[in-house]
């Protein structure tokens, strides 16, 4: 007769709260406070250990709600992994290399890239012999 055992949602104060409703409630403190506030680390650890739980709702909406979130975070962790791909070194051919390094400027002349690919293919040539040279 404390008042903390539940008997059909009541007890002697009034009705508790129901599991959904205390879960709904957990929902926002660990997942939508901490995903407004961009702590991702925060929203990944939860979805893990709470995931399950949360996929026990009835309500629609709350399921909606907990797709869209786990939708974020993939797209979060994806963002983050597209940079890689995106970025890779490029080398380009020795002769616009070359150009680029004597004249710094990208806008080729194919003269001078003509030039410089004819003295790569003489013997013992350098990179100042080329320099001079054009």
């Amino acid at each position: 007769m404390t008042g903390n055992e539940m008997m059909s949602g009541n007890n002697m104060f009034g009705s508790c709260p129901k599991p959904e409703e205390e879960l709904k409630k957990m929902m926002v403190d660990k997942l939508l406070i901490p995903l407004f506030q961009k702590k991702w680390d925060v929203v990944k650890q939860n979805l893990l250990r709470f995931g399950a739980k949360f996929r026990t709702f009835k309500d629609e909406l709350y399921l909606y709600l907990l797709k869209t979130i786990e939708l974020l975070v993939q797209e979060h962790k994806t963002g983050e992994q597209q940079l890689i791909f995106i970025l890779p070194p490029i080398k380009l051919k020795p002769e616009y290399e070359i150009y680029k390094l004597i004249y710094k400027n990208i806008k080729y002349d194919e003269d001078k890239l003509e030039r410089i690919r004819t003295l790569l293919k003489k013997e013992n040539i350098t990179f100042d012999k080329i320099k001079n040279q054009i």
